[in-house]
């Protein structure tokens, strides 16, 4: 039973992450605020245990989209970066793929912090960050 219970708690928080985004979409962001931070709770207790450090990055990623919603950017900007930080961490040979995915989408979301914030340069950073990600991943 206690095996099965550990296996609930990563579930339960990964469902509290999909509600975060569709809260954010909704313009619902005390509810976006609530389930990112479950996910991200839960996760960061689970952080040493090597395969939990992906979910960890995208409940990150969800709680910086929240602060993207609040327009509190360089909240944002700390998450973002810390989401990429973990998905650095994570990534092995076999979430390769996954891992670029998400990489991508949070560089695509830092750009267009910068651009709501009309931080020209600071968007073409993020979508060079995009570029060479790309670059890396295709050869």
């Amino acid at each position: 039973q206690e095996r099965e219970e550990g296996r609930d708690v990563p579930e339960t928080a990964a469902i509290h992450s999909k509600m975060s985004r569709i809260f954010v979409e909704k313009g619902k962001l005390f509810e976006a605020w609530m389930h990112a931070n479950l996910a991200h709770n839960t996760f960061e207790v689970l952080r040493d245990k090597e395969k939990y450090v992906i979910h960890l990055a995208k409940a990150k990623h969800d709680i910086a989209l929240v602060y993207q919603a609040q327009k509190k950017f360089a909240r944002a900007q700390e998450y973002f970066e810390s989401a990429i930080e973990h998905f650095e961490k994570g990534e092995t040979e076999d979430n390769s793929k996954e891992v670029s995915a998400s990489l991508l989408r949070v560089h695509g979301d830092i750009a267009a912090v910068k651009v709501q914030q009309e931080d020209w340069a600071g968007a073409a950073e993020a979508l060079r960050g995009v570029l060479e990600r790309r670059g890396t991943d295709m050869g």
